[in-house]
């Protein structure tokens, strides 16, 4: 499939938005299972929140490298 250099932009644009909310997932899952859990069955909830925040993020920051990579390539 083949975006024009606005839809990449945007593309780009919610993959930043993404990953920023993520990030910020994972920060208040870790503070709940340092500070308020209080039992372990949340705090296994946030642990699996946090697993899985992180291998999206991963992902998406790999679709952000190659989408990167692409327009260097067009570029030269």
């Amino acid at each position: 499939m083949k975006f024009n250099t606005s839809q990449l932009e945007t593309i780009e644009k919610l993959i930043d938005d993404r990953v920023y909310f993520l990030k910020e997932n994972i920060f208040y899952c870790q503070n709940d299972i340092n500070y308020y859990s209080t039992n372990e069955s949340e705090k296994e909830a946030n642990r699996k929140a946090i697993s899985e925040a992180m291998k999206e993020k991963n992902n998406l920051l790999n679709l952000k490298n190659n989408i990167l990579y692409v327009k260097s390539m067009k570029e030269t």
